[in-house]
């Protein structure tokens, strides 16, 4: 049985993570270890597990906004690996922060990814460009578009993503090409760019 397809609560075996190839695990995946377990896995393995903690809580229980502190009592993780997960995983549009009353900053989970809408990469060499249909706020809709850089060393690792407004996909894409038609012709490194 494989850890991401469980319809029931899970615990993973060290053996499961170790051909973990999904930074995301499925919401049945318990992640809470006990510290002899925890030193054995691998650094990579540790800080999948902890963003995936620290994404769950202000999933789960971020609605109206979590501050750091809020996330420190739900994870029992410390505060500097939960500010190092957050800026992580706001780079990846997952979460997002407003400041409140100019002293504390609380953290919004970033909608829902639709998966059964449908989800499309694009491979280009080492950069991987993964785009899926997300449901935010108030029920809005967006496209996710996330960029992943892939080594033989580290698998495919996450480095940055968008999100636009489902509305507003024309005029991005209008954009797009008026930029390519704009600057068609320049030369970068040793490729040009051209208008067609």
């Amino acid at each position: 049985m494989s850890v991401m397809q469980s319809n029931r609560a899970t615990s993973i075996k060290l053996s499961d993570l170790a051909n973990l190839d999904n930074p995301i695990l499925s919401d049945d995946v318990d992640l809470d270890f006990d510290s002899d377990n925890w030193k054995h896995l691998s650094p990579e393995i540790r800080e999948t597990l902890t963003r995936e903690k620290v994404r769950r809580a202000i999933r789960d229980y971020g609605k109206d906004g979590l501050s750091i502190e809020e996330i420190v009592a739900l994870t029992n993780l410390n505060r500097i690996a939960i500010k190092k997960h957050l800026d992580k995983l706001s780079g990846l549009r997952e979460v997002y922060s407003q400041k409140k009353n100019y002293k504390i900053t609380l953290y919004y989970h970033n909608g829902k990814p639709l998966h059964h809408l449908g989800k499309r990469r694009l491979d280009c060499k080492d950069t991987i460009i993964e785009s899926t249909i997300a449901q935010g706020k108030n029920d809005s809709i967006f496209f996710h578009i996330l960029e992943k850089r892939y080594s033989v060393l580290e698998g495919e690792t996450p480095e940055g993503a968008i999100m636009i407004p489902i509305e507003q996909l024309e005029r991005f894409i209008e954009n797009l090409k008026e930029l390519k038609e704009n600057y068609g012709g320049l030369s970068y490194g040793a490729k040009t760019i051209s208008n067609t």
